[in-house]
This record gives structure tokens, sequence and C-alpha cells, in this order.
């Protein structure tokens, strides 16, 4: 008995379950979930099973498909009367749908894959690199983000080097550069697509900063992108002109268009009040440490480039 006494907190001075609960969905899910591990005499759960019952029937009416097909699901099938497996099975496609956890819905609404089909979906990837930056709750809003920038960055390499003339190439350049939306409308139709993602991506993340107070951070991420979009061009530039460039040349690009200076800025968005602007000040400075990894980063990208070019050849 004494398992089903600390449910009495819930109860109000008459003896029932108290109405404020019900605001609380995700609480009476729960609360919902653990009157099925009750056993016989334990009356107070008897009635916590019949308040949430009632009530996230009439709840699930009222909520986003993704919760309401949750509630749904474990008012027919609750956890303790399921098959680990089936449960696992179920949680994965609904996890999918929720608005919160938006990264693989933000790409399907980009529709690159019609829009852009010479681009590469790697939005799962990107997703399960910045969980090797950060997994910890509470740099949600940064894997968001990152995981984001990454992709557009994948797309935007794709275009430099596999689709985009010269000339195409230098107008993405130079609206990047401008970081000005009234530069899309001189942009071709497929390049228009990928700048407006880059362009809201970068003002939801202002947005972001702008609530923590934090807004100062945006122009260093911005920056980079920059940088980045103009070492893909340079490379371009030689591509087109068959310019073999010197080891040195290309090891100094390397740095940029590795994206790691890229990953290492925005990664510092979303970390809260720790990542202050001097610790963006200091990557302006380009830290030998920040140097060294973009290289090995450059490298090891390269290896597999030509193993799987040789593969495939």
């Amino acid at each position: 008995m004494l398992f089903s006494d600390v449910f009495k907190k819930f109860k109000n001075e008459q003896g029932n379950f108290n109405e404020t609960l019900i605001g609380d969905v995700e609480g009476m899910l729960s609360l919902y979930e653990a009157t099925h591990m009750r056993i016989h005499g334990e009356d107070i759960l008897d009635e916590a099973l019949s308040f949430t019952s009632l009530h996230l029937k009439m709840m699930a009416t009222q909520l986003s498909p993704s919760l309401a097909t949750k509630i749904n699901h474990s008012l027919k099938r609750p956890l303790f009367k399921n098959l680990p497996r089936l449960v696992a099975r179920h949680y994965i496609s609904n996890y999918e749908q929720d608005p919160s956890h938006d990264a693989t819905l933000w790409w399907k609404d980009l529709d690159f894959e019609t829009k852009l089909p010479f681009a590469r979906n790697r939005i799962v990837e990107a997703y399960f690199w910045i969980l090797g930056v950060y997994f910890e709750p509470q740099y949600s809003i940064g894997r968001r983000i990152l995981t984001k920038v990454i992709s557009l960055a994948s797309v935007i390499d794709d275009i430099y080097d596999n689709y985009g003339t010269i000339e195409e190439l230098q107008l993405f350049t130079q609206a990047i550069e401008r970081w000005d939306i009234s530069c899309m409308d001189f942009l071709p139709e497929y390049m228009k697509v990928c700048y407006k993602a880059v362009w809201d991506v970068y003002e939801e993340m202002e947005q972001e900063m702008v609530k923590e107070d934090r807004a100062f951070c945006v122009i260093y991420a911005k920056n980079e992108m920059i940088r980045l979009v103009q070492a893909y061009f340079t490379e371009a530039q030689w591509f087109s002109g068959n310019y073999i460039p010197t080891v040195e040349e290309y090891m100094a690009l390397g740095v940029v268009n590795s994206g790691y200076y890229l990953v290492t800025t925005t990664s510092f968005i979303g970390m809260g009040c720790i990542a202050t602007e001097e610790i963006f000040q200091w990557l302006t400075n380009n830290p030998k440490i920040v140097n060294a990894t973009s290289i090995i980063a450059r490298l090891m990208d390269d290896i597999v480039s030509n193993e799987v070019s040789t593969t495939i050849n």
C-alpha cells in the first residue's frame, strides 16, 4: 500500500483528484500508465484509472495529431500490457511526427528531393553527427539549428560541386555575401529555393537568440556561412579554369571548406550563456586547435572521397 499512497498528493481536500492535473497532458498520460501497475486493493489507482481515462479521451480531440495519436494508442494498448518491440516501433513513428522534433518535417517541407534532385539528403546523418557535439537535453535548440545548418551546407556544396555554372555560382556567392533577401530575385529558380531556406534558418536562429538576449552571436554564424560559400566558389573557379593549386593553397582553403569553422561557431550558438562573445571573438582569430581539426577533417574527407571514387570507377 505504500506505493499507492504516493498518489494521495494528487487529491484535493474533498478526496477527489485535482482538476488542475488536466492541464498537464503528459503528466496525465504518465499517471494513466502508472495505474496499470496496480494490484488488488489499491483503490486510489482504480480511481486514477477512471479519472485519467475519462479526461484523456476528452483531451485527444483537442490536441495536435501526434499527441492525440500517442494518447489514443496508450488508451488502447497501455505500456504494461504491450510488447516492448511494438512499443518501440510505434514510438519511432510517432516521434517523427512530433512538431517539437522538426528536423525531418522541416526537410520534407523543403521538398529538395523534387526541387533539387541532385542534392544529397543528409538530415539523419547530420543529426547523428550533432549528437556527438552535444546530446544533453538542454542543448535541444542547438541540435535543431546545427542540424539544419549542416544539411544546408551540404546542399550548397552539391550546388557548387555538381550542378551550378560558374556564372550562377558567382551570383549565389554575391547573394550570400550581401545577405539580403531581395538578392533572391536575381538567382536561378533552383538557387532561390536554397537561398530562402538558408535565410529562414538564420532568421529562426536570430529569433531564438533574441529570447536568450544573445543576438550578438548570430553575426558570427552568418560570417562563417559566408566564408564557407566563398571557399566553395574559389574551389569552383579553380576547377572551371583547370587550375591546380599548390599544396599550401589547397590546405589554406581546406581549413575553411572542411566546414569545421562553421560547425564550431554554430555549435556555440546553442550553448547558452556559457558561450560569451569572447568565445566567438576567439574563433575569429583562427585558433590552432580549430585549424588543426579542420585540416584533419579536410584530409579525412578527401581520403574517403578518393576511396569511393576509386570503387565506383
